[in-house]
């Protein structure tokens, strides 16, 4: 995904391979509720929570912080983008990147996974130090969304000068309407808080079709 999928993030798009579908790409409205105590997966060092319950999202579709713009998505979804922000699409994703490509943010809609979401995360968890150069500091959190469980990923990789350095990603992760939906964000590691702060106001917007 970007969870289970991605690799680089040197183009708009990443995915795993080298490019990064994550890359700098996994956390929402999430990433406001702490952790809990953590415990080791035994995959490159990293680590799987307890679950954590994130606050519904509070930005109806109508009202953005400024500085953003809501997008009706092709692909069949609603959601909130940074202006300025330029899309791509490849391999079933939808990317939506700032110029030169230090900020993505990045969609996934698919068939719903029999392993559900914090499931799949933690299998690309566990794939992150083959997928991804330097991959590092990887964590699986279970949370919810909307009150339907859902996983939170986020992991550091190296990163080259052409893309920032050192890269964050932030993968939010759940079941809606019969499919998996997956809203990441990647980014520098050094503007980790701008990426959150992108990455929650999307999807305080996003929805899908008659949701």
């Amino acid at each position: 995904m970007i969870g289970g999928t991605g690799a680089g993030l040197a183009v708009l798009l990443t995915q795993r391979g080298g490019t990064d579908d994550h890359t700098g790409r996994p956390g929402r409205s999430s990433l406001t509720a702490g952790p809990a105590p953590a415990r080791s997966t035994g995959a490159g060092g990293a680590q799987s929570t307890g679950t954590v319950t994130a606050p519904p999202p509070s930005a109806p579709t109508g009202t953005l912080p400024a500085g953003y713009r809501l997008v009706r998505d092709p692909a069949g979804f609603v959601i909130a983008v940074p202006a300025g922000f330029t899309r791509a699409s490849a391999h079933g994703r939808i990317s939506y990147a700032s110029r030169g490509g230090r900020f993505l943010l990045g969609v996934r809609l698919r068939k719903q996974l029999p392993q559900g979401p914090l499931g799949a995360l933690r299998a690309a968890d566990a794939q992150g130090p083959a997928d991804y150069p330097g991959y590092r500091r990887g964590r699986v959190t279970g949370t919810t969304r909307h009150g339907v469980r859902a996983g939170r990923w986020e992991f550091v990789r190296d990163g080259g000068a052409h893309d920032g350095g050192p890269r964050y990603t932030c993968d939010l992760s759940w079941d809606e309407r019969g499919r998996t939906v997956e809203v990441w964000i990647s980014a520098p590691l050094g503007a980790r808080g701008e990426a959150r702060r992108h990455l929650e106001t999307a999807l305080d917007a996003f929805r899908l079709p008659g949701a």
